[in-house]
Parts: C-alpha cells; structure tokens; sequence
C-alpha cells in the first residue's frame, strides 16, 4: 500500500531527495507548506506543500521549494513537523520530538520517492539535511537535521543517521519490512524550552538584545545591540522582513525568528550570501565586483564586497542581500 498519491508525483528530472525536520510542531503550517514539497505530520499522515515538484527543475521556477542552501535544483525537499525548541548540546528533543509513526511514515515516503523518480540510495542522493554539508560540499552553516532519534538512541551524528536511513529504505524498496523502532524515551526537559519570544518597539532585555544580534548576524544593523527595541531596531527588522517576502510588521513573529535562524532558503531573484557559501549565486555576484568568479565566498570577495558596499550607502553590511542585488543590478 502507498502512502503518497500518484497526483502528488508528477513527472520531473529530479536527481535528490533532502529529509529535514521543520524546527516546529507535529503540524504543518503555513511556512512550512511553503518551503517543502512534503510533509509527514506527527500522527504519520503526509501533507503536500505549495510548490510542486516539477518547481524544483532546473531553471527553478518563481514557486520552488527554498529547502536547503544553495542546493534546491533537482531536490526533492521532505521534511517531519517536529523539534520545535530541540538543542543540539546537550541534546533535548523539545516538546515535539520525531515520533515513530513520523520516522515510518518518511522512511516510506522516500522510498516511494526514489522509486518514481529513479533515484539511486546513495549518500549523496538520497541525505539528511545535516549531510549536505560533508557529503555534497554545500555550506549549510550547521544544520543538524538529522543528526538525533529519540526512538534510536543509539544513533548519534549525520553518518549514523544517514546510514540507518538509507539501509532502512533500501529494504522497503525490496519489499522487506524494516524493524520498527521503539517508542523511546520521553523527554525530560531540565527546563521548559523558551518559546520564540514576541518583540515589538519598546521591548528591552536579553530576548531583544538576542534579536539585534541575530539582525547584525544577517547583514541589518540595529545600531547598537544593547537589548533596546527602538527605532533602529525596528526598522531593521522591517527590512530585513520585506527582504524575506515576509510581512514588514516590525515585530518579531515565529516566521521571522525561523528566518533568522537560517531554516529556509530562498535562491532568486535575491540570495542572501556570506563569507563560506559556493555556487553559481556567488560566481553571479562575483562577476560585476571584477574578483575571479570561482563561485567561492573568501576572503577576497569579502574584501571586494566591503568596498562595493561602502560605495554604494551600504556600509556596515558585510553580506550580500537584496539591497547588494540591486545595486549590482544598476551598474
């Protein structure tokens, strides 16, 4: 019996498929639909997200799925709806840790997956998004899903993972029956994970001195982070909301903290780049600067960016965003 139906699986040159988990809840939401091709909920049932999976053929159409860095062409995103408020060190699951319905259910999926699309299981075909990274040589800038199972303890890292994954599915795909996990422990939190904070104009403390931080970390200067939600504050965070196609509101919302936190990708018409990132997106922004478009983000380019920028009224952001794009637009 198949789990995805046939209409959700059109015809396509897709050579990947990228499993994720949405640092959210046990249900899709609206973001998340946006961002995946995909979904399994927390009680195991699929969801379909908003673009389809002919969007991520190359040329990448305007309603892709922006799942992963750098490595949407050709990439079949899936995701599970768990781990909102997971750390990585020490490890804790959060309120909404993968259950073993999930893992069944995506270890299904993927191996129909594969098979409609011909694709191999291999490490560098069919990963985590953790292993994008080591396997792809694709900066992800520390992604850890999946590196944790609390139905399998004893897996710990991307490769445990990622060879326990790739061995289950390929036994789904001869027919045989993988060995179902057990239901794990369950979390025991030393303390209640912090929700994403709500901040507006006028808030102040550490949640807000974590929010300019994050802002500077992403090319938009607050002024300075001294835990003050002012002005500056607040008009960089609507900046960098309307470079992220989110709503400009000037408040910190959960879509905003996720954008903050790297968990979606957007590759066109206006990539946020920085230092360490590869790809034809940097060699694009390389040319006009007149540095060796080798599609590597070093030093020199840095260098070259930095300068661009403080020409152009954009100094203090050491960054490539939407403001960089249009002003290498209007060279």
């Amino acid at each position: 019996m198949t789990l995805l139906p046939s209409d959700w699986l059109p015809s396509a040159n897709m050579k990947r498929i990228h499993v994720h988990w949405t640092a959210g809840g046990h249900k899709a939401n609206s973001t998340d639909k946006k961002h995946y091709h995909i979904m399994i909920e927390g009680d195991g049932m699929p969801v379909r997200g908003n673009p389809p999976i002919t969007a991520n053929e190359p040329p990448l159409s305007s309603n892709y799925a922006a799942h992963t860095k750098n490595a949407n062409s050709s990439a079949i995103g899936i995701s599970v709806c768990a781990m909102l408020g997971a750390r990585e060190n020490p490890f804790y699951p959060g309120a909404y840790p993968i259950t073993s319905a999930q893992w069944a259910a995506l270890l299904q999926a993927v191996a129909e997956l594969a098979v409609r699309y011909d694709i191999a299981v291999t490490p560098t075909t069919v990963l985590t998004h953790a292993e994008v990274q080591p396997n792809l040589g694709i900066t992800q800038n520390g992604k850890w899903d999946i590196t944790r199972l609390t139905t399998r303890p004893d897996l710990i890292g991307y490769k445990a993972v990622g060879d326990a994954m790739r061995a289950d599915v390929k036994k789904i795909i001869e027919g045989e029956t993988p060995q179902p996990p057990g239901p794990g422990p369950e979390p025991v939190p030393p303390e209640p994970p912090e929700p994403y904070p709500l901040l507006r104009y006028g808030d102040k403390g550490d949640s807000a001195r974590t929010l300019q931080w994050s802002l500077n970390s992403a090319g938009f200067s607050p002024g300075n982070i001294d835990g003050d939600f002012g002005h500056k504050t607040q008009n960089s965070l609507s900046d960098f909301q309307s470079s992220r196609s989110l709503q400009p509101n000037g408040t910190s919302d959960q879509e905003t903290w996720a954008a903050l936190e790297g968990r979606f990708y957007d590759e066109g018409p206006y990539p946020v780049l920085l230092k360490g990132d590869k790809g034809n997106a940097v060699k694009a922004f390389q040319r006009p600067l007149g540095v060796n478009a080798d599609g590597d983000f070093g030093q020199k380019t840095q260098n070259a960016l930095d300068s661009f920028h403080q020409s152009n009224g954009l100094s203090g952001q050491r960054v490539v965003m939407k403001q960089t794009w249009e002003a290498l637009e209007g060279m």
